[in-house]
């Protein structure tokens, strides 16, 4: 857990960098709910730092300070050619071996790759620097074309506004991605940017949604992302052409509905594999995704990683060899679930079921029709009328033959004997328990419901 995290500083210090740590580690934010850490700015020799913008800092600090640090930042380094001080150098070392992370900010990659931390190691800085970086320490493994690198104990970051990413990404890692997410939008940070390779991180917020009239659409659309939401459709709801549409839209966010949505689902997606157990179907169909085939190319694509995998590293947990793990079965009530098996929903049920560790039977609509006595029962409990059970309104009265209005009792019966005889119609899973309770359950409060959970 980061408690403790050390900003170090040299004979000159970068004050926007060094601000970009404070801003993330350094502010105390609990009335927001965000961690507290205890934050320090420590130089080879505690006093008046000058900075590169001219004026001057305090470092209350020298380098014993780094021995307490869980996290050694180096907010840029732009002594590049001289050699470090050699007790700035021995202390990453030490940090390192004990166990301790490391981050630096732009120029900061060159004060790590002094000290070896970054030999046979990938790692970042800033574009106009990488040929130097390289030129200077040949052993490290510079990449240009990323926003920032973690290899081992040592995250490296490129500009300025990539330390923020690369903040960020510790902060989710240690915390999660709701909390991170809730630091960048405290931060007001722009949207994700997207970098040479996947970024393994949590999307910070869309940009500052002000002054653009699309404030109240933009919030619907994240209420609405289970939905299918095409640009036809969201510009008829903003009563726009699509083209003007999305012009207005890049303007406001900076880039298109369809890339603006992709984002925000992976973002929910990313939530939901960390926080619940919802098997990759059921989180793939909150998010919108649809299938989880389509969450998982859009996943790997975006993270470098499937979503089973991205839970596993955020969970810790590693699967074991040999004997598949085998989830634990709740003896709360006997419980059946009446499916059927083409209903996406029904499955979905399944799903839940199985995520929430429940001991039931399965029965299937189609092998063991339910007789009009069990529907009536099923149905009064849960206070549900037999259309609520399968397709509404014209089409499927007429399919099975019993009109669709008036809805009376006489009509009600003959939907009754029509289910009952045509059992493929029923689109709803039921669960029902031997204590009487029922409930008509594809959502995870439906299904807990029944489980007294």
């Amino acid at each position: 857990m980061l408690r403790n995290v050390v900003a170090l500083v040299g004979e000159q210090a970068a004050a926007f960098e060094l601000g970009v740590v404070a801003q993330v580690f350094g502010l105390d934010r609990s009335d927001d709910g965000l961690p507290v850490h205890d934050f320090a700015v420590c130089a080879a020799t505690p006093g008046p730092v000058r900075t590169t913008s001219g004026f001057t800092l305090h470092a209350g600090h020298g380098p014993e300070r780094v021995a307490d640090a869980d996290l050694v930042t180096v907010p840029a380094w732009p002594q590049l050619e001289a050699d470090p001080p050699e007790e700035l150098v021995e202390a990453l070392r030490e940090a390192v071996a004990r166990g301790a992370r490391v981050l630096s900010v732009c120029t900061g990659a060159f004060l790590l790759a002094a000290a070896g931390l970054l030999d046979g190691r990938r790692a970042a800085t800033h574009w106009q620097f990488a040929d130097r970086l390289a030129r200077r320490h040949p052993r490290v493994r510079v990449d240009r074309d990323v926003l920032y690198v973690e290899d081992g104990p040592v995250l490296t970051s490129a500009g300025a506004a990539a330390g923020i990413d690369a903040c960020l990404h510790l902060v989710r890692l240690e915390h999660g991605a709701a909390t991170a997410n809730a630091l960048a939008r405290r931060m007001v940070v722009p949207a994700h940017r997207s970098g040479g390779q996947a970024q393994f991180i949590e999307m910070p917020v869309p940009a500052a949604r002000t002054g653009h009239g699309l404030t109240g659409l933009l919030d619907w659309m994240q209420e609405h992302l289970d939905e299918p939401l095409t640009v036809e459709a969201l510009a008829a709801r903003a009563a726009m052409s699509p083209r003007t549409f999305a012009r207005h839209f890049k303007a406001a966010t900076g880039t298109t509905p369809h890339r603006w949505l992709l984002d925000q689902r992976l973002q929910l997606a990313e939530e939901l594999l960390e926080s619940t157990a919802l098997p990759v179907d059921t989180v793939a169909a909150r998010a919108g995704f649809g299938s989880g085939d389509t969450l998982r190319h859009h996943f790997a694509a975006r993270r470098g990683v499937g979503p089973s995998a991205h839970r596993r590293t955020f969970r810790n947990e590693e699967p074991a060899l040999g004997r598949a793990p085998q989830p634990h079965r709740k003896d709360r009530r006997s419980m059946e679930i009446w499916i059927n098996p083409a209903c996406s929903k029904c499955r979905s049920a399944i799903s839940l079921m199985d995520a929430e560790g429940a001991s039931y039977t399965v029965r299937r609509y189609l092998e063991q029709p339910p007789t009009v006595q069990e529907l009536e029962a099923v149905l009064g409990r849960l206070s549900l009328e037999p259309w609520d059970i399968t397709r509404t309104g014209e089409p499927a009265a007429a399919e099975l033959g019993v009109g669709d209005w008036p809805r009376d009792e006489e009509h009600r019966a003959r939907w009754l004997e029509a289910l009952a005889t045509r059992p493929e119609l029923i689109q709803r899973p039921i669960i029902t328990a031997d204590d009487g309770s029922a409930v008509v359950g594809r959502t995870p409060e439906a299904v807990r419901s029944v489980l007294g959970s």
